[in-house]
């Protein structure tokens, strides 16, 4: 493959670390540059020259056609197992696994996220730590519309229980936008085990090879320790326990 990919982005957000994991399981070169978002580099004139949109992470791809820039991490992790060819994302040999990937992306996006993980971590990690009140309605809400997310994605996995993952017996870019989605929930304290199939499922793909990769977790845990070593009382806490 006759190109360099750049990501511009934290390894704090999950968005990042979803697009870092996929790049380092496919084996594809990379570099990244770390855009602080505790220092609102995401806000600055050169991050905003790329996209104009102060998101993370924004993938740059130098080859031999020109530039080509891209933000939306989901939009990320198919393009890069397209041009890589790879099942994680079957765009041509399997349709339906195709399909079935781009719910559960769309679903992270549409439901799972918006109404239900970041404005509950915002309110159980986020407006503590920088000293913001604490909406408890909103908190309220969000905990309701995450329980009534996750018994879907448990049904779903039940009801499907010759799978090892959301669209198969192997893994997909589904599993890396979901799980990672809600890894952001060990933030918050929110006891999700009763969820059994879910729980299973989640430590599943942990043990998808590269996901661990220190260097993709060292950031978000690095910082992690650091907000606790200056007095914040944090949650350290596994949603979804430790059943394997």
């Amino acid at each position: 493959m006759s190109s360099s990919f750049t990501i511009y982005g934290d390894p704090l957000s999950q968005c990042v670390r979803r697009v870092l994991i996929l790049l380092e399981i496919l084996k594809i070169d990379y570099n990244l540059v770390l855009v602080d978002l505790l220092k609102k580099e995401n806000t600055s004139k050169e991050f905003l020259s790329l996209t104009n949109i102060q998101k993370v992470p924004v993938l740059v791809q130098e080859s031999e056609d020109g530039k080509f820039t891209l933000f939306e991490s989901n939009a990320m992790l198919r393009y890069i197992s397209n041009i890589a060819k790879s099942d994680y994302y079957p765009f041509t040999s399997c349709p339906k696994t195709t399909a079935l990937c781009d719910q559960w992306l769309d679903w992270t996006q549409s439901t799972l996220r918006p109404i239900g993980v970041s404005p509950y971590v915002r309110n159980t990690y986020l407006y503590p730590l920088l000293g913001s009140p604490v909406d408890e309605n909103a908190l309220k809400t969000a905990r309701d519309n995450i329980y009534a997310a996750v018994d879907v994605l448990d049904k779903w996995i039940s009801s499907h229980s010759n799978w090892e993952y959301l669209t198969g017996t192997k893994p997909t870019i589904a599993d890396l936008s979901v799980q990672l989605e809600l890894s952001q929930l060990d933030l918050s304290g929110l006891d999700l085990t009763k969820y059994s199939s879910v729980c299973r499922w989640y430590h599943r793909v942990k043990q998808i090879p590269h996901y661990n990769d220190a260097k993709i977790w060292e950031r978000y845990h690095v910082v992690h320790q650091q907000v606790k070593e200056k007095g914040y009382r944090l949650i350290d806490f596994n949603s979804f326990g430790d059943c394997e």
